[in-house]
């Protein structure tokens, strides 16, 4: 014959008879309430009608904290994805906001235009102390694992040349695992970066 168990108790639940277990509740509320701090832990509240659902994950001075755990939406403070991507299959990213951007990582600072290695999709690369005579060009190299080939799309912006040097870029020509940027110096005196530092930016688009 099959026990008899007192409502909100499972013979197996954490390896024993547990008084009330987390459950599965349903709500016709927007939300569940955040007084019913009698439900434990780990219960799930579900309203059919708007297809959401919802974890009861705290229980502190009389408030239940309730988590919105329905697919396709979610707030977080914080996200990081150690390994793997993270996908919009159907969106936007969208940043607002002081603070809002993209970190680039890593940043390689160079002496000089020495050939310098920055692996990432958006990567930052600063050539510091470089000197590029009227009329003359200067070569950058970046090498880079991201870039596949000829085809990879590398988008470069710059700043940090000295005042009114008039630089330009040139030339952008990509190959597999590399990226040469070419500057031009369209000014009648040399372009001197002593104290300010060219710097790229080169976002990696496949």
């Amino acid at each position: 014959m099959s026990p008899t168990l007192s409502p909100k108790t499972t013979p197996y639940y954490g390896g024993g008879q547990v008084v009330n277990p987390a459950d599965v509740i349903k709500i016709t509320t927007s939300t569940p309430n955040s007084a019913d701090i009698y439900h434990a832990l780990g219960t799930i509240a579900v309203n059919n009608a708007l297809a959401e659902a919802w974890m009861l994950v705290s229980k502190s001075g009389g408030t239940a904290t309730w988590s919105n755990i329905t697919g396709g939406s979610g707030s977080f403070t914080s996200l990081t994805a150690t390994t793997g991507n993270i996908s919009a299959t159907a969106g936007n990213l969208v940043l607002s906001g002081a603070g809002s951007g993209f970190v680039t990582t890593p940043t390689v600072v160079a002496a000089g235009a020495t050939p310098q290695t920055a692996n990432g999709r958006i990567i930052q690369v600063t050539f510091s102390s470089v000197s590029i005579a009227s009329g003359a060009t200067q070569a950058f190299v970046i090498s880079d694992s991201s870039i596949t080939g000829s085809s990879t799309t590398v988008q470069v912006t710059w700043f940090g040349a000295t005042a009114g040097s008039g630089l330009s870029i040139a030339s952008v020509v990509n190959e597999a695992g590399s990226c040469t940027i070419t500057m031009t110096n369209a000014t009648s005196a040399t372009m001197v970066t002593s104290v300010a530092n060219i710097t790229f930016i080169c976002q990696v688009l496949n």
